[in-house]
């Protein structure tokens, strides 16, 4: 049962390597390394790659050009909408507010800066559905900043900290473990500070 177990995870892994590194020549795979995380956010796919760079294009589109990330940040303003509200909206509207809106409010933000350009994504919170919206963002936010971390050796959002470069291997590997907790974030299994600590241990 054993070995059976330990043959299916060795063909997971084989797939999920296979995966990551699909669609690059070895030029590109040389230059921008395996892919890291390909997330849809609104109508944009996003492709994040191991040496800190990122593809953005119109979802479901492969291709794109590869820039360099500089600096990512993600919000979530979202609340739900009062029955006060609401009602107030459905008399204006004569009840086609709940056909067109939903019963949440605010917007969900995700900004990717890079050395050509800045891409800014906003999602209205009453059109959209806030839950998995809230989710890709926050992946592509965390693994973002944990490879801007690794690339220029400094904590995003603190002061520059010097930092001895690491071999291509180790930021590899790195990269997974980072990955690995993303997923366990992102299915619940970890909470923000929990993912936070273990982060910071293994950037340390």
């Amino acid at each position: 049962m054993g070995k059976m177990r330990e043959a299916m995870e060795q063909a997971k892994q084989a797939m999920a390597e296979k995966e990551r590194l699909k669609g690059l020549s070895s030029d590109e795979l040389a230059m921008y390394g395996g892919k890291v995380l390909d997330e849809t956010f609104l109508m944009k796919r996003i492709r994040l790659y191991e040496k800190g760079f990122v593809r953005v294009t119109v979802a479901p589109l492969g291709g794109g050009e590869f820039e360099k990330l500089r600096k990512v940040s993600g919000e979530a303003n979202v609340q739900s909408k009062t029955g006060v509200g609401r009602f107030v909206a459905g008399v204006l509207t004569a009840g086609n507010n709940t056909l067109v809106t939903g019963n949440k409010r605010g917007g969900i933000y995700l900004t990717i800066v890079t050395d050509k350009k800045t891409h800014s994504l906003h999602a209205d919170a009453s059109i959209v559905g806030p839950d998995s919206v809230i989710k890709a963002m926050h992946k592509i936010v965390t693994t973002a900043e944990s490879l801007i971390e690794i690339e220029t050796g400094q904590s995003v959002g603190t002061s520059p900290v010097a930092v001895g470069f690491q071999e291509a291997a180790s930021v590899s590997s790195l990269a997974d473990e980072i990955q690995k907790l993303n997923s366990l974030l992102t299915q619940g299994l970890i909470n923000e500070e929990e993912f936070a600590q273990a982060k910071a241990k293994l950037l340390s």
